[in-house]
């Protein structure tokens, strides 16, 4: 296969080696995968198909002129299409594929990864459109050598300075008494104001300054501000293999990697 020879430029770091080549190795098994070679075709197939193209024009158009009576009548013609139920099923595949290896690079590197990853307006390749909203049951195991590799990949990040400083910093947090104090201590001004602002009450202009004082005191504490610091660079690396692992797929990984939303 070929793989994008585009790769970020944190990743180009020589420190980064491990991280760089265990993503392209599990970019590599994934897009070798019957899985997503399946996508692919079925993909192919309903972007070519002049009765898929038809009705989605029209959707599209309905919906720019705010007439969306028809819109999910239209769109339940569109997925009865024998062409978009294959494309469904092959979809369904590669999302259990695609999520649990998710999970797997999560749990080894012990930070959520996709939720430490910048949102990506665009990818090379086609898009990709998921309408379904249903919840994944994903498969207790992940079947080689996607776990393998996608083990590895957490381990290297868990491993690089970026994600070793943003779990100390957590763990710093966790564990200062007068943080969580002062977290508690807004917590119960927020409650205490919302009840009394339910049953008519305001509170008194003296209580708001405590309150705002307080709040900027939790915003500037050096702790959290430490911890986001580290999240900002933890960001930025999860970021960079998120984009090689798109940019070697020709998709956006997390657009078959997360729950779907409604396009």
């Amino acid at each position: 296969m070929s793989l994008s020879t585009f790769v970020p430029a944190i990743l180009q770091q020589p420190d980064k080696e491990p991280i760089r080549h265990a993503t392209l190795n599990l970019a590599e098994a994934l897009t070798e995968s019957e899985e997503f070679q399946r996508f692919l075709e079925s993909a192919q197939a309903v972007h070519g198909d002049a009765e898929v193209h038809r009705l989605l024009v029209i959707i599209r158009q309905g919906r720019t002129r705010y007439d969306q009576g028809e819109a999910p009548s239209l769109q339940s013609q569109v997925e009865a299409l024998p062409v978009m139920r294959t494309y469904r099923c092959a979809e369904q595949a590669v999302r259990f594929l695609f999520s649990a290896v998710v999970q797997e690079i999560s749990r080894s590197t012990g930070v959520n990864f996709l939720e430490h990853v910048h949102q990506e307006m665009n990818a090379c390749g086609m898009p990709v459109h998921v309408v379904s909203d249903e919840v994944l049951n994903l498969p207790e195991t992940l079947p080689e050598p996607y776990a393998g590799r996608a083990r590895r990949l957490g381990e290297a990040l868990h491993n690089s300075p970026e994600v070793q400083a943003y779990l100390a910093a957590q763990r710093a947090v966790r564990e200062d008494i007068a943080l969580a104090n002062l977290r508690r201590e807004v917590e119960e001004m927020e409650e205490s104001f919302n009840v009394r602002r339910a049953s008519g009450y305001y509170p008194a202009s003296g209580e708001l300054e405590l309150y705002a004082e307080k709040q900027a005191e939790l915003r500037q504490h050096p702790l959290l501000r430490a911890e986001e610091d580290a999240r900002a660079q933890v960001m930025e690396l999860f970021s960079a293999v998120h984009t090689l692992l798109s940019n070697s797929l020709g998709i956006l990984f997390s657009e078959l990697a997360k729950k779907p939303g409604l396009f």
